[in-house]
């Protein structure tokens, strides 16, 4: 069986996040296709051929999964819902403001893919919290390449 695959971006920082899964998913034989709903993604992506430029291309092309380096994604996109980790546990939020807000669950996803243990540990505690996803630890395409 083949998948469709849509990796969802919205900021030009998610290339090096999305190359090597596309990387990957082209060399399992599935498809995979790109899109942006900003300005500066879209513009990070100007001269790929594996290109939809609008939401309702996106809607069309039906996807199996939508590996998304964003924070949020439309639910009428067809698919499991992936997010994929996309920045560090940087605690830029003011001191008392809430612990969790790097973890913050919005809804949209059915599956996290963390980076490592200080990222996993806080989206397990709000996997107790809420059942309606799950979380997997996976490493961080960004980075994964500079370690062994």
């Amino acid at each position: 069986m083949h998948y469709k695959f849509l990796i969802y971006i919205s900021y030009s920082y998610a290339l090096p996040i999305g190359i090597p899964l596309e990387k990957e998913i082209l060399s399992r034989g599935d498809t995979v296709m790109w899109f942006s709903d900003l300005d500066d993604g879209k513009t990070a992506l100007q001269g790929k051929k594996n290109l939809l430029d609008t939401i309702k291309s996106v809607v069309n092309y039906k996807p199996d999964i939508v590996l998304a380096a964003t924070n949020d994604v439309p639910d009428f996109i067809s698919g499991l819902k992936v997010q994929i980790f996309h920045g560090f546990n940087a605690q830029k939020r003011p001191e008392g403001y809430n612990n969790f807000s790097h973890f913050r669950i919005r809804g949209f996803f059915d599956l996290y893919c963390t980076q490592g243990p200080t990222s996993t540990s806080g989206f397990k505690a709000q996997q107790r919290k809420h059942s309606h996803f799950e979380v997997i630890e996976t490493g961080w395409s960004k980075v994964d390449p500079y370690f062994h």
